[in-house]
């Protein structure tokens, strides 16, 4: 698949399929919420047509049980590795302990050390960028929990 915009077509689509009808605490659909993290990645520059498409179906695999296979099949099995992995990372819970052993590097380094593809941290960090931008519509202690993921990405 080489036109960039078939592959990103068939993965807005299938996040459209998915994604539409979910509401977030925002009020904006999750489709909507894909949408914004694909549009600041092709707003920063991003071409690369597997992290485009991967941004606008990073979340499938909450909602589909055979997401990945899912993706594969219909996309790309990067696209689907890229997920998987960004999925994984996700799914990690780095955070400061207490100040004294706060250690920014270490945070970096972890993270470096957990994305066995860049790409997958280039991706959460769009995803992180927009989680704050709405985080305002959020309870107070949800908030602080996205603005110190958001510090740690």
């Amino acid at each position: 698949m080489t036109d960039m915009s078939e592959m990103v077509e068939k993965a807005r689509e299938l996040a459209k399929k998915h994604h539409d009808g979910e509401v977030r605490a925002s009020g904006e659909t999750l489709y909507q919420h894909l949408d914004k993290v694909y549009q600041k990645l092709a707003d920063a520059g991003v071409q690369d047509e597997k992290v485009l498409a991967s941004a606008l179906l990073h979340h499938l695999p909450r909602s589909l049980t055979q997401a990945l296979e899912t993706i594969r099949n219909s996309i790309d099995p990067e696209v689907a590795k890229l997920i998987e992995l960004y999925h994984n990372l996700a799914q990690k819970d780095i955070k400061q302990e207490s100040p004294k052993n706060f250690n920014h590097n270490y945070i970096v380094q972890t993270y470096m050390n957990l994305a066995e593809d860049m790409r997958v941290l280039v991706i959460a960090l769009a995803n992180q960028c927009h989680n704050i931008e709405t985080a305002l519509t959020l309870p107070q202690e949800k908030r602080r929990a996205v603005a110190e993921k958001t510090l740690f990405i």
